[in-house]
């Protein structure tokens, strides 16, 4: 994340950070300039997008068990 370079580190905060865009708390990467910067060049990446899709999935069908949408509302 600090870096000019693609890390295991940058790959490591991707999920967590995927996690808060799906929960609707986007506002906390995007509101932050560089950190906004960092996370559209990352998830542009090609396996990045296959990775969340097969994660948004698993999110998906965590929720409908347990009953709540995204956001953590009832359904």
């Amino acid at each position: 994340m600090a870096g000019d370079v693609y890390t295991l580190a940058d790959i490591g905060y991707m999920p967590t950070l995927h996690l808060l865009f799906f929960c609707g708390e986007a506002e906390m990467v995007t509101s932050r300039t560089n950190l906004a910067r960092w996370w559209a060049d990352v998830t542009a990446r090609d396996a990045w997008k296959k990775v969340a899709a097969v994660v948004e999935g698993e999110y998906r069908a965590l929720l409908e068990k347990s009953g709540e949408n995204s956001q953590g509302e009832s359904v």
